[in-house]
């Protein structure tokens, strides 16, 4: 914003960031690099948050209040999320 740099690589949130201070029109989103996930993660053995956790997600996806929170606070739509990756245990018995 102050002319010292020619290119900005970070998350979508930077754009926030440079949108709400008013530099919006300085910049251009020109491509994307990769994909940046959030998760959460439980206390091995915690059987009980892992399943309030997963419940929540999954009730709040179907409901669509999920997106709609991530379109409200991220101004993107929220990208479709992975369920398996290599070496992350999504299931809580690795």
């Amino acid at each position: 914003m102050s002319g010292q740099v020619d290119a900005i690589l970070g998350s979508v949130t930077y754009g926030l960031v440079i949108k709400e201070t008013g530099h919006d029109k300085q910049f251009e989103r020109k491509y994307k690099v990769a994909d940046n996930f959030q998760g959460m993660a439980v206390r091995k053995g915690d059987h009980e948050m892992l399943a309030f956790l997963t419940d929540f997600v999954a009730k709040h996806t179907t409901d669509g209040s999920l997106d709609a929170l991530y379109k409200k606070w991220i101004g993107v739509d929220r990208m479709k999320l992975p369920t398996t990756l290599p070496g992350v245990d999504f299931i809580g018995k690795q």
